[in-house]
């Protein structure tokens, strides 16, 4: 695992794209900053995030095996039981889960 701690980035989706078009990278490669400024959501959506009040970062997972229709799910699943946690440990503090881009190594999204 790679952990990459960016001061502030546009996207952390975006950061991680570059960087594999750049390198190629070790699975579970993880980009994380306390300032995004302009996340990305579904449908090319947006995702505004207040320095410091967000959890904002993207993990490269290689799942070229895994058919398109379910890589999704894989998202959600993992974005759940990340929300889960929190909850248990901050239940004043977690109030919603977004569901963005995987980002895979052949540079789809």
């Amino acid at each position: 695992m790679y952990i990459v701690k960016a001061d502030a980035t546009e996207s952390t989706n975006s950061f991680l794209k570059e960087m594999c078009r750049q390198n190629t990278l070790e699975n579970y490669t993880i980009v994380v900053t306390d300032n995004q400024t302009k996340g990305r959501g579904q449908m090319l959506g947006s995702w505004d995030s207040e320095k410091g009040k967000n959890l904002t970062f993207s993990v490269l997972i290689n799942i070229a095996e895994l058919e398109i229709k379910r890589q999704f799910y894989l998202s959600k699943v993992v974005s759940l039981a990340i929300c889960e946690v929190l909850t248990r440990l901050l239940p004043t503090k977690i109030t919603a889960v977004s569901y963005t881009h995987l980002t895979l190594p052949t540079n789809r999204e």
